[in-house]
């Protein structure tokens, strides 16, 4: 009985047969017990205990570190720019850790998109300074449809340096980029300098985290930080099945289906006969059955 009042207030589907999107719960990552709390600087605590790996193949030193599924995961990808300057494997920001907090550090932040089945990508600033287009050379081997980017403050233009080089097809899988919360000049957008797609795209993708999370800790911070990303994400999926769903309904001699017919196919219908076309054929047998009503036209 429960279950039947269940469905009626919150039916599975929605009007006009759309489903209703799957909304995924947050789920909180595991500390083992084991585990380092404060972990070293190094590529082997990465490499060992979050099982991470060095990329791009064959590059020394290396300019990145990803997940062990990162050529797999087509659902989703973060990415961590830490600030400049930083070298690979020191941290995200580190001006953010405290004598009883260490909200800098890159660990957690791995370890909370690992739990919630985000691939992961973590740059060496550095390398990105001295060559932006080790961004292509370390995303291209990522199938991920939905991209976000966690920001240091100050390292927005490298970002914008690094997608300045791409095409625009190539950027825009990037749907959500995350700046902190005193990051006034990362949060007003990409400099006028860049390319006019560039900048409509950073506008409308860029979104500063609130300044009361600054008062958090660790553990509360990243948790509402993948709350507002899991949502985001979620809005973004919303987004898209509208567009299929709208798309699915399209007529073949609408624009955008017109489109899709093939060129040869539209020129073929150009000097068709006009007495024996389909449209002729249903105003005969009008006629021929003695009905003087207008016929129905898909």
């Amino acid at each position: 009985m429960l279950r039947w009042c269940a469905d009626i207030c919150n039916p599975p589907e929605r009007p006009h047969g759309r489903p209703r999107p799957e909304i995924r719960a947050l789920v909180k990552p595991v500390r083992r017990l084991d585990d380092v709390l404060e972990p070293p600087d190094s590529l082997e605590y990465f490499c060992d205990s979050l099982q991470m790996e060095p990329g791009p193949p064959g590059m020394e030193p290396p300019a990145a570190l990803v997940s062990k599924h990162f050529c797999e995961n087509a659902a989703r990808l973060l990415i961590i720019v830490p600030a400049p300057g930083t070298p690979l494997a020191c941290g995200f920001d580190p001006r953010l850790n405290s004598s009883d907090s260490r909200k800098g550090d890159a660990g957690d932040l791995l370890r909370w998109a690992e739990a919630n089945q985000f691939a992961t990508l973590l740059f060496s600033a550095q390398a990105l300074e001295s060559s932006p287009d080790v961004w292509d050379r370390v995303l291209r081997s990522s199938p991920a449809h939905y991209v976000a980017v966690a920001v240091a403050q100050g390292a927005l233009p490298l970002v914008c340096g690094a997608l300045e080089k791409l095409h625009p097809l190539l950027y825009t899988r990037v749907r959500t980029i995350f700046v902190l919360w005193d990051d006034v000049k990362g949060a007003m957008g990409a400099p006028p300098s860049y390319p006019e797609d560039l900048v409509t795209h950073m506008k409308g993708s860029l979104m500063q985290l609130p300044a009361e999370w600054s008062s958090l800790d660790a553990f509360a911070m990243f948790q509402c930080w993948f709350q507002l990303l899991l949502r985001q994400e979620d809005f973004w999926m919303e987004q898209e099945m509208r567009k299929y769903m709208g798309l699915s309904s399209l007529k073949e001699n609408d624009v955008p289906g017109l489109r899709r017919v093939p060129v040869d196919d539209r020129v073929s219908r150009l000097d068709r006969n006009r007495d024996t076309d389909e449209l002729s054929r249903l105003l005969q047998t009008t006629v021929e059955n003695g009905n003087e009503e207008e016929p129905g036209v898909d």
